[in-house]
């Protein structure tokens, strides 16, 4: 599978990266190449939510939260284990 990388951010730790991939904010491990974590509205049942694509994100300097901002304008907070945490 080809995946087409257009905005990444490397965690702290120095072994994974988060990139953004299609409707996805997914963390790779950079050593294995596999993903360990993704941020998605993918599990959403409402179908508005699915449509509203990942613009751009970033990373909290602590690696405890990530801010995307999405095509509808909206502004979500989420954990690095993929747990949606707020609209703004």
């Amino acid at each position: 599978m080809k995946i087409i990388i257009t905005l990444f951010q490397w965690l702290t730790n120095g072994s994974e990266i988060l990139t953004q991939c299609g409707a996805h904010v997914r963390i790779v491990n950079v050593d294995t190449g596999k993903f360990s974590g993704s941020l998605s509205l993918s599990d959403s049942s409402n179908e508005d939510e699915t449509e509203d694509l990942f613009v751009t994100f970033s990373l909290s300097h602590d690696n405890q939260t990530v801010v995307s901002s999405h095509k509808s304008g909206l502004l979500r907070t989420w954990n690095l284990q993929g747990k949606f945490k707020a609209i703004m």
